[in-house]
């Protein structure tokens, strides 16, 4: 791209600039999703097939590049430059340009396949005809036309029917069509200049609000040299040390000095995004220009759900009234959002969606080009089936995203004094990701890139297709104008058949290493996935029916067959897409289902596709031990940094005991077992009274300690009672906030004890300070349950010459323990006792797993414990 001091080069391909600037119509969830392999390369043989067959004269795929310069009325200045003008480079690939020799008219040609029936379209699409438009105008204007034709050509996939539109044009039509379409374009392009000139006067002068805590300003000098570098950090940080804004505000300095174009934060959890999302609020207040937004789950921003008009989410226009219309009305809610806004939350998003009646899923992901900042899942990051793939997909370069080239007007040719050639070997990597609470991200994103099917749901959908099938048969005879729709079903359900058939064959003919898991053989996944590949070909040409989908619909079975559809496109795209890390093998599940698993063991090399989009990662967590073991689960490469950020508060307010004389083992889960562990708890939470969390192996456990402590309680003759607070397996987000809240309330004059999950939703991501938590206490090493999976796991790492028990069991476990500790000290002004009620935490291999900051730990058993909790909280 080239840059002047005066002059701002915009490249957009036809492509994006009149799907952008022409979209019209409805939310489609079948046809705005369906792109399978088959397909795409049926339609290109078509397109290729039709251009062989014009005459002499027709010249196939023809490239096109037009430089547009719009003169700005308002001058905007960036630093030590004023912008006057910006160019627009537009360029494209016509399919296909014809002269008439007859007319001597030149014909653009804009080819479409398609499975729907041609003969039904009246009219060609707005955007495809904008399309050929724009490649008219252009090349009306290289050869000085005019006048010029266009056609629209749609191909029907199968019949090889085709439908043709065609119009002609004056010089003077379509040059004001194009200029009304540029102009459109500009608008949004003048939204995101003036933008960024507010923004980065606001950063210039932006300085760290609070007093420094101790180490905090080493850790972010550590973060922002991350950032200049191009390296992936793995940090871990104790609980209290600020690690939210010690992240995000070398990332807005970064930001502001043109280091990176935008910051991604990514978390596991809703509330350490509404933290993340409160610290932007604390450095820069509502009103600066720092563009931020919250990504939420399309199930929990749905409207329809919102208004408790539906318990589904169903984005088609036969279903919802935001998605009927939504790309009619769009670009305008866009518009006036980027106006007005610059903290988008899911409360501004639910306004303007029901103003202007667009769907606020589909707008939030549109709002996201024009951010500085993004707040979201894992998920929009990483997963292959949520991403944003205009950021971190293959697609990148051809997205509408203003911004990218803003970001090289601006900082064009730039290079810091730490930058080297070698940190700059991708320059085109201008992210910064965040990922708090990293390591939730090893599981989650074995998780992603897994897939599964089970012989239950598979026989279910194999009767549901009969059934459908059945439906259309009338005394022998199908249902008038439906054969097409029964032999699509009829191929559908011969394709599931034949797929429950194999899995039936390897599981009674294969073996594996652990009780009733069955490993598939290479040919055994050759055979089964190029039926499954089949029958997810099927089922694409079923939903680009029109009158299959009216099918369904008049059976009202649409989101049977959509939630089928997207299990095996997915299940597909894993194994078209896995690699050497995966194991793929059928187990028998506790209530005898047999499930067919893809299963993915170590995601590095598909995190490392997403992270090439970015310019620096930031991988931070209380709980990051081995920081070695997650440095090479999440891509870290030889060069990366690793750094340990101590606690800044005092020691001698923790108490960390660890308990010698119990178990919590499988093996010695008994009445007597149970009984020594309710007396350690009794003996702790009455050492002082106050508000206490203990945390549990299971449910079961819980329950059996339950029952054990309140007899307890009954029976003392203590004058104060606590009241036990019991986490259940159903909670709403409700019932979780009233849990909370019973710690917060008044919590000086408050005895109160949280029986938990070790592992579950209180046990992570939760701030309780001060009085409103005085003690933890900890069950148990949190070792997941021996299972197939986890057998699996441990096999794999072992072969591959590493700890397999410590990568499938011990780590996890450990996790789970320090980050439920991590729930007690949250201030300078916190003090409390971590109690560890399992003598495995006895040994080296986990104690070297501890933080910190809970050295020294002490042990204790029954007879000494009450001695050691009164000695700390009298020397307090």
């Amino acid at each position: 791209m080239t840059a002047s001091n005066n002059n701002i080069n915009i490249s957009i391909s036809v492509r994006n600039l009149t799907e952008f600037c022409c979209r019209c119509g409805s939310i489609d969830s079948y046809g705005d999703s369906l792109r399978d392999p088959d397909i795409l390369s049926e339609g290109q043989r078509a397109h290729k097939k039709f251009q062989k067959e014009q005459s002499d004269e027709y010249e196939s795929e023809v490239s096109l590049k037009l430089i547009s310069e719009i003169k700005l009325t308002k001058k905007i200045s960036f630093q030590n430059s004023t912008l006057e003008s910006v160019t627009y480079t537009i360029e494209g690939r016509a399919d296909g340009i014809h002269k008439d020799s007859s007319t001597s008219v030149y014909t653009v040609d804009e080819i479409k396949s398609t499975y729907k029936n041609v003969d039904s379209f009246v009219s060609p699409s707005p955007t495809h005809l904008a399309q050929a438009k724009c490649y008219a105008y252009i090349y009306a204007c290289q050869h000085d036309l005019k006048k010029i034709s266009v056609r629209m050509v749609y191909i029907q996939l199968g019949s090889k029917k085709i439908k043709y539109f065609g119009e002609i044009y004056t010089k003077k039509e379509i040059t004001d069509w194009f200029n009304s379409l540029i102009l459109s374009y500009h608008t949004f392009c003048l939204l995101q200049l003036e933008h960024i000139q507010k923004r980065d006067i606001f950063l210039k002068d932006l300085n760290f609000p609070f007093d420094y805590r101790e180490g905090q300003k080493k850790l972010m000098g550590d973060i922002y040299i991350s950032i200049l570098r191009r390296k992936r950090l793995y940090l871990e940080a104790a609980t209290g040390s600020g690690k939210t804004i010690a992240n995000i505000f070398p990332g807005i300095k970064a930001l502001s000095e043109g280091k990176i174009s935008r910051i991604f934060y990514i978390t596991a959890k809703n509330i350490t995004r509404t933290v993340a999302l409160d610290t932007v609020k604390l450095l820069c207040d509502s009103a600066s220009p720092l563009r931020t937004l919250i990504l939420t789950a399309r199930e929990k921003i749905c409207l329809l759900k919102q208004d408790k008009i539906s318990d589904e989410v169903n984005c088609n226009q036969d279903s919802c009234p935001y998605a009927r219309g939504h790309f009619d009305r769009v670009n305008t809610a866009l518009q006036e959002i980027l106006s007005h806004e610059n903290i988008i939350s899911n409360d501004v998003l639910l306004f303007y969606a029901r103003k202007y009646e667009v769907c606020p899923y589909s707008l939030s992901r549109d709002i996201a080009y024009f951010c500085d900042i993004i707040i979201c899942d894992y998920n929009y990051v990483f997963a292959p089936d949520v991403y944003l793939s205009g950021f971190f997909g293959a697609d990148r370069q051809n997205s509408p995203d203003i911004y990218d080239d803003i970001y090289r007007y601006l900082h064009h040719g730039s290079k810091s004094d730490d930058e080297t050639d070698e940190t700059k070997e991708n320059e085109n990597s201008t992210y910064l990701i965040l990922t708090d609470e990293a390591h939730n991200l090893v599981s989650r994103a074995r998780s992603m890139y897994s897939a599964s099917l089970s012989y239950t749901y598979l026989f279910e959908i194999k009767e549901f297709f009969t059934s459908l099938s059945d439906s259309l048969i009338v005394n022998n005879n199908i249902k008038k104008g439906y054969k097409n729709v029964h032999r699509l079903l009829n191929h559908c359900r011969a394709n599931i058949k034949t797929i429950y058939n194999t899995l039936t064959a390897i599981r009674e003919e294969s073996s594996f290493n652990f009780h009733n898991t069955y490993r598939l053989t290479a040919e055994d996944e050759e055979f089964l996935f190029s039926t499954v590949s089949m029958l997810l070909n099927n089922l694409e040409k079923f939903l680009l029916q029109k009158k299959c989908r009216d099918f369904l619909k008049e059976k009202s079975d649409k989101s049977t067959f959509s939630d089928f559809y997207f299990l095996i496109r997915f299940l597909n795209d894993i194994y078209e897409n896995e690699n050497d890390n995966y194991i793929n093998y059928i187990s028998i599940s506790e209530d005898g289902d047999n499930i067919l698993t893809l299963d993915c063991m170590e995601p590095k090399e598909l995190i490392e596709e997403k992270l090439q989009k970015s310019r620096a990662c930031i991988f931070f967590s209380a709980t990051l031990r081995p920081v070695n073991y997650f440095k090479e689960q999440l891509a870290g490469r030889e060069n990366d940094y690793c750094i340990y950020s101590p606690s800044p508060f005092d020691k001698k307010r923790r108490l960390t005991l660890v308990a010698t004389d119990v178990s919590t083992l499988y093996s010695r889960r008994n009445s007597a077992e149970y009984e020594k562990l309710s007396d350690y708890l009794f003996t702790f939470m009455y050492s002082r009274p106050g508000n206490y969390m203990f945390f549990f192996p299971s449910y079961k456990f819980l329950g059996e300690i339950a029952e054990i402590l309140s007899e307890k309680i009954r029976k003392t003759s203590s004058t104060i009672h606590p009241t036990l607070i019991i986490q259940s397996r159903q909670m709403s987000e409700e019932d979780k906030e009233a849990f909370l809240e019973e710690f917060k309330s008044n919590p000086k004059d408050s005895f109160k004890v949280g029986l938990c999950v070790l592992g579950g939703v209180f046990s992570e991501g939760i701030d309780l300070q001060g009085e409103a938590l005085i003690g933890v206490a900890v069950l148990g090493t949190g070792l997941p349950m021996v299972c197939s999976e986890n057998e699996i796991y441990k096999y794999y790492f072992d072969k591959a010459h590493k700890s397999g028990f410590d990568y499938a069991y011990t780590y996890p476990g450990m996790n789970k323990v320090t980050q439920a500790g991590g729930r007690l000290i949250r201030t300078a002004e916190d003090c409390g006792v971590i109690l560890l009620l399992d003598e495995r935490f006895t040994k080296n291999s986990y104690r070297q797993l501890f933080p910190g900051e809970w050295q020294p730990v002490v042990p204790v058993n029954r007879s000494t414990i009450s001695d050691k909790l009164n000695e700390f909280w009298t020397k307090l």
